[in-house]
Order: C-alpha cells, then sequence, then structure tokens
C-alpha cells in the first residue's frame, strides 16, 4: 500500500498515511447501515413473544427481521421493513394478555 513494490510509483504522502486511507476504504465497504424500528417491551413476557415470533422462519422465512436486542434492558432493534406488521402483532399480543389478567381468556 506504500508503493515501494516494483513497478509502482512513489506516492507524495508518508506510507503510513496510504496504509490508513487504504484501511478506511475497505471499513467503507464492510459496514452496512439498517434502518430499524426500536419496540421498548413493557409488559412481562413481551420480549420473550416479540424475539420468538420475530426469529420465526416460518414466519419470515427471509429472516434479516430481528437486528439486535438486549433482555436485559427489554428492548428490541428489528427491521423497519416488517414494522407494521410487528406492531399489529405487538397489539394482538397486548390484548390478549390484558384479557387474560382480566379473566377473559
Amino acid at each position: 500500500a506504500n508503493g515501494s513494490l516494483p513497478g509502482s510509483t512513489v506516492s507524495p504522502l508518508p506510507s503510513n498515511v496510504v496504509d490508513q486511507i487504504w484501511l478506511w476504504d475497505r471499513e467503507r465497504g464492510r459496514v452496512n447501515a439498517t434502518l430499524v424500528f426500536q419496540h421498548q417491551c413493557l409488559m412481562e413476557g413481551e420480549f420473550e413473544a416479540i424475539y420468538a415470533f420475530t426469529t420465526n422462519v416460518d414466519k419470515f422465512p427471509q429472516g434479516n427481521v430481528h437486528v439486535w436486542s438486549s433482555k436485559r434492558k427489554k428492548l428490541l432493534f428489528l427491521n423497519y421493513g416488517h414494522a407494521e406488521r410487528i406492531q399489529n402483532y405487538i397489539r394482538q399480543w397486548r390484548a390478549r394478555q390484558a384479557a387474560r389478567q382480566r379473566g377473559g381468556v
């Protein structure tokens, strides 16, 4: 990367600068940004239910739904492309849990 190979041209930049630019260029192509939907779990068991739903291969065969989560913080980051479907699931799940707590189901 520093131009010292036979047949290469000598760079006016110091070799450490050339090496760093080369490393930055490689790193830029390695990192991918993903648009996410952040969900903070409020109810007991909600984190586990959503995690199971979003990692279910039958419901999401293409994968890439679950981006990152913290069970301790009860926080999930999910692929934004599936946000509406996941929000609908959360509403339905919370309604079922509320009905169970009232003794309905």
